[in-house]
């Protein structure tokens, strides 16, 4: 009996001893640890998206990730992580599609 309680994941639980709060707290921190070691490695084009959908999923605050983004330091000024951009501005219109021809204006 004393070895299937060996192997037992919650014989061995390195939080076992914190109260049911403590352990949401923990799990709450060391998820939003992960979600932001995830933005750290996605590439910086499409950074802010990503962090935007983490925000709105409730994933991270918008003030964490401002505070993340002013630890980060990158390898090259291509590589700068952009802030999260919630209007949308710099978002492309798309081009209206013709008869069949291509647009003048992108050829």
């Amino acid at each position: 009996m004393n070895l299937i309680l060996a192997i037992l994941p919650t014989s061995r639980c390195k939080y076992q001893d914190l109260s049911d709060n403590e352990k949401q707290q923990k799990m709450v921190q060391i998820h939003t640890s992960h979600f932001l070691t995830a933005l750290d490695r996605i590439r910086p084009t499409v950074r802010s998206a990503v962090a935007r959908d983490f925000i709105a999923k409730q994933w991270v605050t918008s003030q964490t990730y401002a505070d993340h983004i002013k630890t980060l330091t990158p390898t090259s000024t291509l590589l700068q992580a952009s802030p999260v951009d919630t209007d949308m501005d710099e978002a492309t219109q798309p081009v209206p599609a013709g008869n069949g021809e291509p647009d003048t204006e992108q050829l």
